[in-house]
């Protein structure tokens, strides 16, 4: 994925591309082509649990998870596609 600060073992499928990107210690946001965004919400949906995520809602081509360190969200609107982790202390 090329981040410094994503979790450890979160992933991404392999050939789509990130456009553009935030990598901080408190936050990671990816944003992709809406055509990319398909496969993202696919990889996630079928491989989040096993990355340790829990998956709290989905529709509207839209996901909401969390792990014990990280909240994230994931929509695809009809332009773009992205994601943001944000870290947490619970």
């Amino acid at each position: 994925m090329g981040f410094q600060n994503a979790p450890v073992g979160f992933t991404l499928p392999g050939g789509i591309s990130i456009t553009r990107r935030v990598d901080q210690p408190n936050v990671v946001t990816a944003l992709f082509s809406a055509e990319d965004g398909r496969a993202v919400l696919e990889h996630l949906t079928r491989h989040l649990p096993a990355m340790g995520f829990t998956i709290d809602r989905t529709g509207g081509d839209s996901l909401m998870f969390h792990n014990n360190q990280w909240d994230g969200a994931f929509t695809i609107s009809p332009e773009i596609s992205g994601f943001t982790l944000r870290r947490v202390q619970r």
